[in-house]
């Protein structure tokens, strides 16, 4: 069989057997499941072909830099290819389906949770039912479960109020007045258990999380406080502690929670607290002399910081990715060297607000694409914005400039179908005699200096289009550095890639930067330092197989970039 014969029928083998892969979801029902079986039945079929197609993609392969296995699952390499090491609560060969029988209705009055011992899961009863399933109840106010002095007042069918003494609150009067966060919440171990729009927190090992990246069996993640209980936390950098909820449609959300910030003059002193019959560890909290929790470090808002310390490195650990094409929200701090460039008022072609991504890469300075200010390219009609995540809110965290000047690179051209030596800076306008200053949200990202590896798994991050829209939340992704002869194939961009453009995707599709990542940086790591080794320029579509992103090669305009800082 010839060569072109085998393609033929390794592309009538991936069209025969194709099925779009559903995505995962908080609430299947039991018929839903069998669907997805039968899904992910081919979808094995479907990544023999997809793994062909990968090793087109790249001159050096490792098969684990993408993370093939799903549900927190661990990918090792092996001799002829990978294997998934599953948690307890999953099999498959990509930890792709559920070990544990919790359903919604399981426990008739309490939630499912999940246990790492046989039968793997527990009814937690929500007071006064008690029992296997939760449907036995007890005397409601006898005895008084009430805390702090709270007075039990029984209702009706079961159902009971707590009067809590003043300066108390919450369902059992749990929450006291020195209950309170400091700085963003990081050491919080209070008791508050609701959102700040009254939605109740689910339990950290709820069944419902068992697919999310923050719940109580993630490796380490008692040092944060969570465990076998609902209170509110903040283990990723947000703003103030926050939890997982359902709203009134059943579906799984999170929101910040109602907690209160410490004053001044409130000593912190709120008790770690210990769940009973915990299967996972205690939490280790740092207490000074008196068994007081010791402050952060960091202060907040901002340091005073205008030199920055350093570049490429970031307070904020990096979270599980999503997407940017139909990706998942990040966290304040996970890419503090991101801008978003925003026009001031609507001109013609383009309404105010954001336009581009950019990258800050000193105090004063951004770097971004050409095309994205070619036709824009009066400062004074934009403004940067840095440390933002979310686009529509006014966050604390933030810092803005208006822009001084836009230098566009010399030979920047635009043809047809591709864009060439797109790259430009933005000089930023100074603040009392500063520009950016460096904090936990704020830090300059090092420009590449050497080439990075064929295969490299590199970081995406902007506001870019989602199968739905425009997102108002800032998203990331990881792609793979595609070779320059890869890229220029003829089935992919062929004679329009040139030297001064870089490649990285991902073979089968569905990860891309688009529209409105435009500028923003690709990152890449090397020795745990963050480079920019490109800038979003151009690609056809969204997405798309054999259509990767295509880049400003950083790396290759170094000497350009230091000439213009240092000439200016």
């Amino acid at each position: 069989m010839s060569t072109w014969e085998t393609l033929l029928l390794i592309g009538m083998f991936y069209l025969l057997f194709y099925t779009p892969v559903l995505q995962p979801h908080p609430h299947r029902t039991p018929v839903f499941e069998k669907l997805h079986e039968k899904i992910e039945k081919h979808r094995k079929e479907q990544e023999f072909s997809l793994a062909l197609n990968y090793y087109e993609y790249s001159d050096v392969l490792d098969p684990c830099s993408l993370n093939p296995c799903r549900n927190h699952g661990k990918c090792v390499s092996t001799a002829p290819g990978y294997q998934c090491q599953c948690n307890e609560f999953f099999t498959g060969d990509h930890c792709e389906k559920p070990i544990t029988t919790c359903t919604e209705d399981l426990c008739n009055h309490g939630i499912c949770v999940l246990k790492k011992i046989p039968p793997k899961f527990q009814c937690r009863c929500d007071y006064p039912y008690h029992g296997p399933r939760c449907n036995t109840a007890a005397d409601v106010c006898s005895p008084n479960p009430c805390k702090n002095g709270g007075i039990c007042a029984v209702r009706d069918n079961n159902r009971f109020r707590c009067i809590c003494p003043l300066h108390y609150k919450g369902t059992f009067c749990e929450v006291g007045p020195n209950d309170c966060y400091r700085n963003d919440g990081l050491q919080y171990r209070g008791h508050v258990s609701y959102t700040e729009r009254g939605f109740s927190c689910l339990p950290w090992d709820s069944f419902l999380l068992a697919k999310e990246n923050m719940n109580s069996f993630v490796s380490g993640i008692y040092m944060y406080g969570i465990g076998e209980h609902n209170y509110c936390r903040n283990p990723d950098g947000e703003v103030k502690p926050w939890c997982y909820f359902q709203d009134g449609s059943g579906k799984l959300s999170w929101g910040l929670c109602n907690v209160t910030v410490c004053t001044d003059n409130i000593i912190y002193s709120v008790p770690v607290v210990r769940s009973v019959n915990r299967t996972t560890d205690k939490p280790i909290i740092a207490t000074d002399v008196k068994g007081n929790i010791t402050k952060r470090n960091t202060t907040f808002p901002p340091q005073s910081n205008t030199t920055f310390s350093t570049c490429g490195l970031k307070d904020i650990p990096t979270s599980i990715r999503g997407r940017i094409f139909g990706g998942k929200r990040t966290q304040p701090g996970q890419h503090p060297w991101l801008a978003s460039l925003q026009l001031k008022v609507s001109v013609p072609l383009h309404n105010a607000g954001h336009i581009c991504g950019g990258t800050l890469i000193a105090p004063c300075w951004i770097l971004t694409a050409a095309h994205c200010v070619k036709t824009l390219s009066e400062p004074q009609i934009w403004r940067v914005f840095l440390g933002k995540t979310d686009l529509i809110k006014n966050e604390t965290y933030q810092q803005s400039f208006d822009v001084r000047r836009i230098i566009i690179h010399e030979f920047y051209r635009e043809e047809p179908r591709s864009l060439h030596y797109d790259i430009a800076l933005m000089e930023l306008k100074k603040i009392n005699k500063t520009c950016a200053k460096e904090s936990k949200f704020v830090k300059k990202a090092c420009i590449a200096n050497r080439e990075f590896a064929v295969g490299k798994a590199c970081t995406i991050a902007g506001w870019g289009r989602m199968e739905t829209g425009f997102p108002s939340q800032l998203l990331d992704a990881t792609v793979q550095l595609i070779s320059h002869s890869a890229c220029s194939d003829p089935k992919r961009y062929g004679k329009l890639i040139d030297e001064s453009m870089l490649c990285a995707g991902v073979p089968e599709g569905g990860v891309d930067a688009c529209q409105g990542d435009s500028g923003g940086p690709l990152i890449c790591e090397r020795s745990a330092v963050s480079q920019v080794a490109g800038v979003v320029s151009w690609g056809e579509l969204c997405g798309v197989k054999d259509k990767p992103g295509v880049y400003t090669h950083v790396f290759k305009f170094a000497q350009w970039i230091e000439s213009k800082i240092k000439g200016n």
